[in-house]
């Protein structure tokens, strides 16, 4: 990453409306947006549209941004808003129809979860407890915290975490169980 003297230049000259350093910041901080959002989004559809939104929002308030504060925790709770926001709007009242048969058959060679599979795993959880998931265990958000983003109970919040957590080791069961079955 660049020092915090040349962040702060492009952040003025962002701010001074030069279009090149706009450019130059969307894509200094692309990759770790996409990396953000990829919690958030169901697909990659889905996780393009979160991350155009914040590096987006990034660039209109910008303004916003204190020079001495850290930047990447700043865009962070941007995207992290933006991925609430996308699931207020696409996925709080739909109910989803999961193949819930954990048993995938994938070409791996290796006998343990990596973080690719892990986080494919968590694209399989519903909207809702994949969100309240990310939130609470990727954001580290309390459930009194959740419930006020998600404008859900408490309760709601705590069970869906239970929920996805069940339905995460059952899916890591059966990895295991068919990694020992057919071998590495």
């Amino acid at each position: 990453m660049k020092t915090d003297t040349t962040l702060q230049d492009l952040i003025n000259a962002c701010l001074s409306g030069q279009k090149k350093a706009q450019r130059k910041l969307f894509g200094m901080w692309y990759q770790f947006t996409m990396a953000v959002a990829s919690r958030y989004g169901q697909n990659s559809m889905e996780t393009e549209e979160i991350a155009n939104n914040a590096l987006y929002k990034m660039l209109s308030k910008l303004h916003q941004f204190q020079h001495g504060t850290d930047f990447k925790a700043w865009l962070r709770r941007i995207i992290v808003n933006c991925g609430i926001d996308y699931y207020r709007k696409y996925h709080k009242q739909k109910t989803r129809l999961l193949d819930m048969n954990p048993t995938i058959v994938r070409n791996s060679a290796s006998d343990s979860l990596d973080s690719d599979y892990l986080l494919e795993m968590i694209h399989r959880l519903s909207p809702q407890y994949k969100m309240v998931f990310n939130l609470y265990v990727m954001e580290g958000y309390s459930h009194e915290e959740i419930a006020k983003e998600l404008d859900i109970s408490i309760g709601t919040s705590k069970s869906n975490l239970s929920k996805a957590r069940k339905k995460l080791q059952l899916w890591v069961m059966a990895h295991q169980k068919q990694m020992m079955k057919y071998g590495k």
